[in-house]
C-alpha cells in the first residue's frame, strides 16, 4: 500500500514542503517558549506559554473563510505555493527580531507566522483528497500525519539543542534572543527551500472560478455562519471536527502545563530535556498515525477512535502521579500511539465525506473549530494559573475531560468499535483488499447490491464501507434470539417471503434518511460459486427513493469454511495462512436500473476482484508444490499404460528433468507428448525450471510445423522413444525437429534423491517447499505457448501467462467444486488449451487425481478406465462425446460413476447433447471460449437446491453457452462500432477477464487487432456473433 503511494505524481515534494513548513512553525515557538521557560516559572510561566499558543490559534478562527475560500477557488497547488513564498520575507523579520533583542516583535511575529500557516492548512489538507483519491485516504492521512509529528520531533529537538548551545550566561529576554539568533538563519534556510519544493507540486484540480467573496457578509460572520451550518448538517464531519477540536485542546492544555509539572514535581530544569519529552511524545503519535493508516490501507478504520479516547483517558490520570522524566517519556509516547490512532481515522472521515467543491470550506470550518476549542481551552488555563490553580489538578482536568469524551464515543459510534473488533478477529485469517471506494458517495441514501458468498459477506463489508451500513437479511436468522441483540446493534433490517413488502418499506425509510443499505438481489446464499437470478425486489426501493445503486462484487470467501463449497474444495484453497479477501465496488448505477443491468455491472466487478487474485499469484509450479504437500502420497496421475504416479512421484520426476533442461538454451521448450504422465512430467519440469511450454502437434503439415518452431525459437523437445515410433508411423518428418532431442524414457531420480524429497514434503511447509524448489516467476510470465490456425500464412502462438492458468483453472473448479472422492477422466490433447488447462493444470492445482488416454476415439478403452477408476468428471470435446453416443462396444454402465460431463473447444449440438443424455443419463454442462481465453468463458454449471427455503439456484439454460465465469464478463457490440447493442440483440462477442492472453507471440499487430482495454478491463475479440438472454446466459448464433 506504501508503495502506492509512492507512486504518487507530486507526493514527495508535497510531503517535502509539509515537513519543513512545520518545522518552521515549531522552530520559532520553540525559541519563544524557551525563552519564557528560561525566564519564567509557576503560574505565570503556565500562563505566557498558553499565550504563545493562543498567538498560534488566533489566526486559523480570524482567517477561517478566506482561507477555506482561497482553497477552493485557486487550484491547492498554488495555494501552498503562495503560501510557502509569503514565509521568506516573515523568517527574515524574526531573525532581524532576534538579533536586536526585541522579545515584543518576536512575540508578535508569532502571530504573523500562524497566519500564513492558516491560510496554508486548507489547502495541505484538501490537496490529499486530490492527489491520494479516496480509496487512498487513510493510509495517505496517516502518512502526511507521521511527517507532521517528524517536523515537530526535528524543529523541537533540533532547536532546543541550538538554543542550549547559544545561550551561555544570557538571563534576559533580550540578551537570550541575541544570543539564539542564529535560529533565525535556520528558519531562512527552510522558508526558501520548501518555496522551491512547492513549485515540484503538479496540479490536479483547478479551483472553482465562479466562487466570489462578498467582504460585508465576511465582515457581518454570514460566512462564518454559513461554512458552520455546512459543517453540522452533516453528522460524520461535526462529530469528526468535534472529535478533532477536544483532541488538541487537551493537548495545547497539556503542552502548556507539562513544563511547569516538571520544574515542580521532577525538578527539571533544561529546555531540551522538557522538549525531548514532548518530543517523545510525538513520536507516539507518528507510531500511532502510522498504525492507523496501516490498519485502515483502502478504507477508513473508525473502531479504532473509541479504543483510542479510552486509551487517552488513561494515560492522563497517571501523568500526576508520576516524577521519573523516563517513565513521563515512556507514558507520553504510549499517549501520543493513542493520539494517532484518534486523529488519523476522523481526518480521513472528513476529506472521504466532504463534497470535492465544499472541501477546502470544509477543512477550514474544520480549523476554525479545533482553534476555538484550543483556543477557550487556553484561555481557561490562563484563568486557573491566574487564581494559583498548578499543573497537577489541571491534568486531572483534562483527564476527566477525555474521560467524557470516550464515553461520549463509544456511545455514538457503538457500531465502529466492534468493528474493530470484528476487524482484529477477521485479520486472524483473512486479508482484506477494498477498491474502488471513491464510487461509494459520501453522504446521502445508497443501496448497495452485490454478489452473496458466504455467511460472512456482512461482515466484509462492514469493514470495508467507510459509512454506517444497514443489511437486509432472512428473518429466519434474525429472529434467533442469540443473534438478534447483535444485528439490531447493526440496525439490520429483516425480511420474509411473507413479509417482504414491510422490510422495502423499512428500506425506503432508511434510503430517504440518507443510509447506506446492502441487498443480495440473488435473494440466498450462492451454492454453487456463480451469481445466481437477481430479483427485481431492489427496484421498488430504489426507484421510489430515486437512490443511486453501487454494484460491487465480493472475491475469496467461495471456498471459505462460512461458503456452501465442498470440504475438499475448501481443503484446496486454505493453502496459506491468511486467505486474500477481495471486494470491488463499481461505477455509480441509476436507480432505474434492470436487474440484468446491474448482474452485467456486478460481473465487471468480478474481473477486478480477479485480477487481484491473479496478482497474488506466484506460479504454476510452485502452487502445484503445494498441492503436492496437501497429500503427498495421493494418486496424481494415471494412464491407460497401466502407469500410476502419486503427486511426490511426479514432482520428484520433474525436479530431476528440470534440472537438466536448466542447463539447455533456449526460453520456451518444445512438448511432443499425448496426455497421461510423462506429459505431465514435461510440462511441470518445464516450468520448474523457468522456462516455457510449447506443445506441439505433430499432425500439423510440415510446413506450418516448421513456421511454429520458428517463431517459438524451439531447440530442445522433449518426447518419449515409444511415442516417437508412433509419430513416425503416422508420417511425421522427423528431420524437422533437428538434434535437439531429449527422451524421457527411463529417467527417474535416484534413490536418495526420492527419500530426501520426501521427508522435505512431510516436514517442511508449503511455502518454504515452493523457495527451496522452484523458481519465483511473476505471474505474468509466461507459462504456455499454443499455436492456433488464426492467420492464412502460418499458425499465431497464443502466449498464456501462469496468472492466466491459474485464475482459469480457479474459476472452472469454483463452479464445480471438487469432492475428495473425485477423479477427472481425459483425452484430450495437451496442444489443445482445454486438454492443457482443463485436464492437466487444474486437476493437479486443486488436487484431483486425472486418469488419461491418448486417443480419444477409443471410447471402448475410456470406459475402461472410468470404471477402473470410479471416474466421477468427465471433460470432452463435442466429438469424443458424438463417438461415444455412436459406438457399440460402449455400455452406459461403463459411465456409471461419472457426476459432471463439461463440454467446450466447440459449438454441442442439441442433437448430440440429447442423444449423450438419453444414453447415458448424464447432462453435459457446455462452455464456451478459445483458447485466447485460456480457454473457458462461459460454461453451464449445474443446478443447485438451497435447503433452508427449497429454492432452485438456476446453473444451466438449455441451448444456451452458460454464465460468464466467475471474474470474467460478455460484452455483445456492434461489429463495426463497437458499442453495445441492447440486451437481446445479436451482435459481436467481447469476453472480458483475467485469463485472456497476454498476446500472439512475435505479432503484436495481430494482438492489436482482437485486444481491446476499456475501462481498465481487457476485452478478447472473438469473432463469433450471439445474444445474451434475459438472465444473462449467452446464446451463439451459430449453434
Amino acid at each position: 500500500m506504501q508503495h502506492r503511494l509512492l507512486r504518487i505524481r507530486g507526493f514527495f515534494p508535497y510531503l517535502f514542503v509539509v515537513l519543513v513548513n512545520a518545522i518552521i512553525d515549531l522552530g520559532h515557538k520553540i525559541v519563544i517558549q524557551n525563552t519564557v521557560f528560561k525566564c519564567y516559572d509557576g503560574s505565570t510561566q503556565i500562563a505566557l506559554t498558553a499565550l504563545v499558543n493562543a498567538c498560534i490559534l488566533l489566526p486559523f478562527i480570524v482567517f477561517f473563510t478566506p482561507a477555506g475560500f482561497l482553497a477552493d477557488r485557486f487550484a491547492k497547488n498554488v495555494v501552498i505555493r503562495c503560501a510557502a513564498g509569503f514565509a521568506i520575507p516573515l523568517t527574515v523579520l524574526i531573525y532581524a527580531s532576534y538579533l536586536l533583542g526585541w522579545f515584543e516583535a518576536a512575540f508578535a511575529l508569532t502571530l504573523i507566522l500562524a497566519a500564513q500557516s492558516a491560510f496554508y492548512s486548507p489547502a495541505k489538507y484538501g490537496y490529499i483528497k486530490e492527489m491520494a483519491g479516496k480509496d487512498n485516504l487513510g493510509m495517505a492521512n496517516g502518512v502526511v500525519q507521521a511527517v507532521t509529528i517528524i517536523a515537530i520531533l526535528l524543529g523541537g529537538v533540533l532547536f532546543s539543542v541550538v538554543f542550549e548551545a547559544l545561550i551561555g550566561q544570557a538571563q534576559t529576554r533580550e540578551d537570550i534572543l541575541r544570543s539564539v539568533a542564529p535560529c533565525g538563519l535556520l528558519l531562512m534556510a527552510g522558508a526558501v527551500t520548501q518555496t522551491l519544493a512547492s513549485l515540484r507540486i503538479p496540479q490536479y484540480k483547478q479551483g472553482e472560478a465562479s466562487l466570489r467573496l462578498d467582504r460585508r457578509a465576511y465582515v457581518r460572520g454570514e460566512y462564518l455562519k454559513n461554512n458552520l451550518k455546512n459543517l453540522y448538517r452533516h453528522e460524520t464531519i461535526w462529530m469528526s471536527v468535534l472529535g478533532l477540536s477536544l483532541f488538541w485542546a487537551v493537548n495545547q492544555v497539556l503542552f502548556a502545563a507539562f513544563g511547569a509539572h516538571l520544574k515542580e514535581v521532577a525538578g527539571v530544569t533544561s529546555t531540551v530535556v522538557a522538549q525531548g519529552l514532548l518530543a517523545i511524545g510525538g513520536v507516539g503519535i507518528m507510531v500511532g498515525s502510522i498504525t492507523a493508516g496501516r490498519l485502515s490501507r483502502t478504507y477508513i478504520e473508525t473502531g479504532i477512535i473509541p479504543l483510542a479516547a479510552v486509551g487517552m483517558t488513561l494515560c492522563l490520570t497517571l501523568i500526576p502521579g508520576l516524577t521519573q522524566p523516563v517513565v513521563l517519556g515512556c507514558l507520553l509516547t504510549v499517549y501520543g500511539f493513542f493520539g494517532g490512532l484518534f486523529v488519523v481515522p476522523l481526518n480521513a472521515l472528513i476529506q472521504f465525506n466532504a463534497a470535492d467543491s465544499d472541501l477546502g470550506t470544509i477543512l477550514a470550518g474544520n480549523n476554525f473549530v479545533q482553534n476555538v476549542f484550543m483556543l477557550s481551552f487556553l484561555c481557561g488555563t490562563v484563568l486557573a494559573s491566574l487564581v494559583g490553580l498548578g499543573s497537577v489538578p489541571i491534568i486531572l482536568i483534562l483527564a476527566a475531560v477525555v474521560a467524557l469524551g470516550s464515553a461520549y464515543t463509544l456511545r455514538k459510534l457503538p457500531q465502529s468499535f466492534m468493528r474493530f473488533l470484528l476487524r482484529v478477529l477477521f485479520a486472524q485469517r483473512y486479508r482484506l483488499v477494498v477498491s474502488g471506494l471513491e464510487h461509494i458517495p459520501s453522504r446521502g441514501g445508497v443501496l448497495l447490491l452485490g454478489n452473496h458468498t458466504s455467511w460472512i459477506d456482512w461482515a466484509v463489508l462492514h469493514l470495508a464501507v467507510p459509512r454506517p451500513v444497514r443489511f437486509v437479511m432472512s428473518r429466519k436468522y434474525y429472529d434467533l434470539w442469540y443473534l438478534r441483540w447483535f444485528l439490531d446493534l447493526y440496525r439490520v433490517i429483516p425480511i420474509s417471503s411473507t413479509a417482504s413488502s414491510s422490510a422495502l418499506r423499512t428500506v425506503m425509510t432508511s434510503l430517504r434518511n440518507g443510509d447506506c443499505v446492502v441487498l443480495f438481489p440473488e435473494g440466498a446464499l450462492s451454492r454453487n460459486g456463480q451469481l445466481g437470478h437477481f430479483r427485481r425486489g431492489y427496484s421498488i426501493p430504489a426507484t421510489q427513493t430515486k437512490s443511486p445503486i453501487v454494484p460491487f462484487y465480493l472475491r475469496g470467501l467461495w471456498g471459505s469454511r462460512w461458503s456452501a463449497a465442498s470440504r475438499h474444495f475448501q481443503n484446496t484453497t486454505t493453502g496459506a495462512r491468511v486467505r486474500d479477501v477481495t471486494i470491488c465496488f463499481g461505477p455509480v448505477l441509476p436507480p432505474e436500473a434492470s436487474p440484468l443491468e446491474v448482474k452485467q455491472a456486478v460481473h465487471r466487478q468480478s474481473i477486478r476482484a480477479w485480477q487481484e487474485f491473479a496478482r497474488t499469484q506466484i506460479s504454476i509450479s510452485r502452487n502445484w508444490i503445494r498441492a503436492v504437500k496437501r497429500s503427498p502420497a495421493r494418486l496424481a496421475v494415471a494412464d491407460s499404460s497401466g502407469t500410476q504416479r502419486a503427486g511426490e512421484e511426479l514432482l520428484g520426476m520433474a525436479l530431476h528433468l528440470a534440472r537438466r533442461l536448466k542447463n539447455l538454451p533456449g526460453q520456451n521448450v518444445g512438448i511432443l507428448l499425448p496426455p497421461g504422465w510423462l506429459g505431465t512430467v514435461a510440462n511441470m519440469a518445464v516450468l520448474l525450471a523457468g522456462k516455457t511450454a510449447v506443445n506441439l502437434d505433430p499432425l500439423l503439415p510440415d510446413a506450418s510445423f516448421a513456421a511454429c518452431l520458428r517463431e517459438a525459437s524451439i531447440t530442445t523437445f522433449l518426447v518419449s522413444q515409444s511415442h516417437l515410433e508412433k509419430l513416425r508411423d503416422q508420417g511425421v518428418a522427423e528431420d524437422i525437429l533437428g538434434q535437439g532431442l531429449v527422451f524421457l524414457d527411463g529417467m527417474r531420480p535416484s534413490r536418495r534423491e526420492e527419500l530426501l524429497l520426501r521427508a522435505m514434503i512431510r516436514i517442511l511447509p508449503g511455502w518454504l517447499l515452493g523457495v527451496i524448489l522452484a523458481p519465483r516467476p511473476e505471474p505474468e510470465a509466461t507459462a504456455a505457448i499454443l499455436f492456433v490456425p488464426r492467420h492464412a500464412s502460418a499458425p499465431l502462438g497464443v502466449r498464456l501467462s501462469h496468472a492466466n492458468i491459474i485464475t482459469n483453472a480457479r474459476q472452472v473448479a469454483c463452479l464445480f467444486p471438487p469432492k475428495a472422492s473425485d477423479v477427472l477422466l481425459a483425452a484430450l490433447p495437451l496442444h489443445h488449451a482445454l486438454g492443457l488447462t482443463m485436464t492437466m493444470f487444474l486437476p493437479l492445482l486443486e488436487s484431483v487425481p486425472v486418469v488419461c488416454h491418448h486417443d480419444p476415439s477409443d471410447t471402448r478403452t475410456l470406459g475402461r478406465l472410468c470404471v477402473e477408476f470410479e471416474a466421477t468428471v468427465l471433460c470432452a470435446n463435442p466429438d469424443m462425446l458424438l463417438t461415444m453416443v455412436q459406438s457399440q462396444t460402449v455400455h452406459p454402465l461403463m459411465f456409471a460413476s461419472l457426476r459432471f460431463v463439461l463440454s467446450a473447444a466447440a459449438g454441442l449440438s442439441d442433437a448430440c447433447f440429447q442423444a449423450f443424455r438419453h444414453k447415458f443419463g448424464l447432462i453435459v454442462h457446455e462452455g464456451y471460449g478459445t483458447t485466447e481465453t485460456t480457454p473457458v468463458a462461459t460454461l453451464n454449471a449445474p443446478d443447485v437446491l438451497n435447503p433452508t427455503d427449497l429454492s432452485v439456484q438456476q446453473g444451466r439454460k438449455a441451448g444456451t453457452a452458460g454464465l460468464p465465469l466467475p471474474g470474467s464478463a460478455l460484452r455483445i457490440v456492434h461489429p463495426e462500432t463497437m458499442e453495445d447493442v441492447e440486451q437481446g440483440q445479436s451482435g459481436l462477442i467481447l469476453i472480458g477477464g483475467t485469463q485472456i492472453m497476454q498476446g500472439y507471440l512475435n505479432h503484436p499487430e495481430h494482438t492489436a487487432e482482437v485486444v481491446l482495454e476499456r475501462d481498465g478491463i481487457t476485452w478478447y475479440v472473438t469473432g463469433d456473433r450471439g445474444w445474451l438472454d434475459g438472465d444473462g446466459f449467452l446464446v451463439l448464433e451459430n449453434a
